[in-house]
């Protein structure tokens, strides 16, 4: 996908309604986990990263994307 493409779509994730919720509301449900200290998570899918830096207040995070 072209660069700029991704640069679309990571204004759409920090400003549409529906991405914002979303990242609310995984915000919450990984806030409920009961992770152990220095986790390490995976997304897989990572995209534009929006979710990875969530998955990174919680522990180690690895973002994995095809290209």
């Amino acid at each position: 996908m072209a660069l700029n493409e991704y640069e679309k779509m990571y204004l759409a994730e920090t400003s549409y309604f529906w991405f914002v919720a979303k990242q609310k509301l995984l915000g919450q449900i990984l806030s409920r986990l009961a992770l152990p200290q220095n986790a390490v998570l995976l997304d897989l899918g990572a995209g534009t990263g929006i979710t990875l830096k969530q998955l990174e207040k919680l522990g180690w995070a690895i973002g994995l994307d095809s290209f």
